[in-house]
């Protein structure tokens, strides 16, 4: 008997590589989208921080208050921009979802074709087993009798 060979196993290799390769570039968008989220976070923080020291102190010079407002209208331009950032990254993301489904599918279907074949080829081996092990019989049974 032959050992099993299946003639698109570079193929199914090469299949698995593009599902790692498209869930890895997956990851790494939902690891931009957590960057943009934690500086829109830290934005945040650091505006509440002044604000809160700012707003503490016994007296505020004018200048205090009108720095305090122009960071207040960065934060909120950059917030902007981080919204307009997120929508993009999530539709990257979908269409990257999209991409890794599509090469799990591609996968999955060759890994269902090589077992089909090595279950036709096990059934081979086994029907050809049969076959010698009643062949030998017979010939012992030839041979006392």
């Amino acid at each position: 008997m032959k050992k099993f060979n299946f003639p698109l196993d570079r193929i199914l290799q090469y299949r698995g590589n593009q599902v790692q390769l498209e869930e890895s570039k997956l990851e790494r968008l939902f690891a931009t989208r957590g960057g943009i989220e934690l500086r829109r976070r830290q934005l945040h923080l650091q505006r509440a921080e002044n604000e809160t020291a700012l707003f503490a102190s016994p007296s505020i010079a004018s200048s205090e208050l009108a720095a305090l407002d122009q960071f207040r209208q960065f934060v909120d331009a950059q917030d902007h921009i981080m919204d307009r950032q997120l929508v993009q990254c999530d539709a990257r993301i979908a269409a990257q979802r999209t991409r890794v489904l599509e090469a799990r599918r591609q996968h999955q279907l060759l890994e269902k074709l090589r077992d089909k074949r090595a279950a036709h080829w096990q059934s081979e081996c086994d029907r050809e087993l049969e076959q010698q092990a009643a062949e030998s019989f017979l010939a012992q049974w030839n041979r006392q009798g």
